[in-house]
């Protein structure tokens, strides 16, 4: 069973760089990234049966993960030069474990901000605060092995391939394999300090 992610995740989170934000995604933002992503198979994203929802159901949806406290939203934005935001895409962490002190993260960016080193650098940051500022230990991924731009985003941040759920993933008709992949914070450690 989820433990409660409130208990180690404050809602005022704010991890930043110069180009880049991470916080606490408001409900607004959740339904523009759905917006922007009408047109992508979600099928790509998940193994899990697809719930299609019309825009009342999404947004009831949303507004109840973002209240559960299982999952916690980073929201992914650029800095403008007026000094606004912009939302591009959205990192998730669920299924706390307390008694192993993992997390899975998932991440979604908006197409047109892809292949930009975006989602390298926020989840740089979300590992960073995840190993130094709460008890996390383990944070891990799954991904279809048709997924490339995945598979290259977790190797590149030293995430080892754990596992392979065989026929696991549907896709158009065809069932590919899912790749668990996973960070250990002891490896994060050394990786920063060479």
């Amino acid at each position: 069973m989820s433990c409660n992610l409130k208990a180690i995740l404050p809602s005022d989170i704010i991890l930043g760089s110069d180009d880049l934000v991470l916080h606490q995604i408001s409900l607004q933002d959740i339904l523009l990234i759905r917006k922007y992503r009408n047109h992508e198979n979600p099928a790509k994203e998940t193994c899990r049966p697809l719930v299609h929802r019309n825009d009342r159901e999404y947004e009831e949806y949303a507004s109840n993960m973002i209240n559960s406290g299982t999952t916690f939203l980073f929201g992914i934005y650029t800095k403008q030069e007026n000094g606004n935001e912009k939302i591009i895409g959205q990192i998730s962490i669920s299924d706390y474990n307390s008694r192993n002190q993992s997390v899975e993260a998932g991440y979604l960016l908006i197409q047109e901000y892809r292949k930009n080193g975006y989602m390298k650098l926020a989840m740089e940051k979300m590992c960073a605060f995840l190993f130094t500022e709460t008890p996390i230990n383990k944070i891990y991924a799954q991904t279809g092995e048709f997924n490339g731009s995945s598979i290259k985003l977790l190797d590149s941040l030293h995430f080892s391939c754990d596992a392979c759920l065989r026929q696991h993933h549907e896709l158009d008709g065809i069932l590919y394999d899912d790749c668990i992949y996973s960070l250990i914070k002891s490896d994060w450690e050394k990786m920063n300090l060479s």
